[in-house]
């Protein structure tokens, strides 16, 4: 399950939910949203109060954990995009809703509360997430799967290379078949001229036929398909978050690895495709991940 998914369910269940670099939202104790009726929350059933300085509580990262299903990594990587997009859509003016909770808006470097609609959907055991979660990797896994696709191309080169190399081998065994034949036609035809023609005394020359045996041959050039390229994923100031975005990657596949360079950290994937196919990989990787890439204030 999506992190703002739980964020919700943790607040009904523990009244208290501080988020990074937000503030803390408290709810009512008198308030139990699962009994409410109407679909709205009483007055004031949630407050807020903002903090900037305000940092992931252990009992909500391992409620995210168990829920999820993911390793801790994982799931607090998973926190901060979100909370990182959030803060982006105030930068700009926008509202950040957080779903189940409310919606913030910032006006002169301050935030406001306005209290949104419960979510009360039910959330699934950790089992069964957890079996949806590999399931799901497996799938990205297929999806990107280019090293199948390259092994494909080197079989169909491998078969090329081995049929011209037979189509070679056959012209030349016809070849030598062939010149035998033709050398027996050439000394029966003389003999026959001999016979027939009469002998002179004064014949002061004689006709030399010289034959030059022709070579045929076909070059096959080698095609190189062991050219690779590298795309760029993540950027990352804070080495902490590129770790995190790492370590999330790296569960997935093994073609990934973290360039630092002028204090940015950059997260990168390696392809083993002709460099023609940059714009398709990218294209895909483009639609997979749903992001651009970013560094990270």
């Amino acid at each position: 399950m999506k992190v703002q998914d739980l964020i919700a369910e943790f607040l009904y269940q523990h009244k208290t939910l501080a988020l990074p670099s937000i503030g803390r939202f408290e709810l009512n104790d008198a308030v139990n949203v699962y009994e409410i009726k109407d679909g709205k929350f009483p007055e004031d059933a949630i407050s807020f109060e903002q903090n900037n300085q305000a940092v992931a509580e252990e009992p909500f990262i391992q409620f995210l954990v168990e829920r999820s299903g993911k390793m801790k990594a994982l799931a607090l990587s998973d926190l901060d995009s979100y909370i990182y997009n959030g803060l982006q859509l105030l930068n700009i003016g926008k509202p950040f809703t957080i779903k189940g909770v409310g919606s913030l808006t910032k006006s002169n470097g301050r935030l406001a509360f306005e209290t949104g609609v419960p979510f009360l959907e039910k959330t699934e055991t950790a089992g069964n997430l957890a079996a949806k979660d590999r399931t799901r990797q497996q799938e990205e896994i297929k999806e990107l799967d280019f090293d199948s696709q390259i092994q494909k191309g080197s079989n169909r080169t491998l078969m090329i290379v081995l049929a011209s190399v037979i189509a070679v081998a056959l012209i030349g065994v016809a070849i030598y078949l062939a010149l035998p034949k033709q050398k027996n036609e050439e000394t029966a035809t003389e003999e026959t001229t001999e016979q027939t023609t009469p002998v002179s005394t004064d014949t002061t020359a004689s006709n030399t036929v010289t034959a030059n045996p022709v070579q045929d041959s076909i070059t096959v050039q080698p095609v190189r398909t062991d050219t690779s390229f590298q795309l760029l994923l993540f950027a990352f100031r804070d080495s902490a978050k590129a770790n995190r975005e790492l370590a999330k990657q790296m569960s997935r596949r093994n073609n990934i690895n973290m360039v630092q360079k002028d204090s940015i950290y950059r997260i990168v994937l390696t392809v083993n495709r002709p460099l023609a196919d940059t714009a398709k990989v990218r294209d895909s990787l483009r639609l997979f991940y749903k992001l651009y890439s970013r560094v990270i204030q």
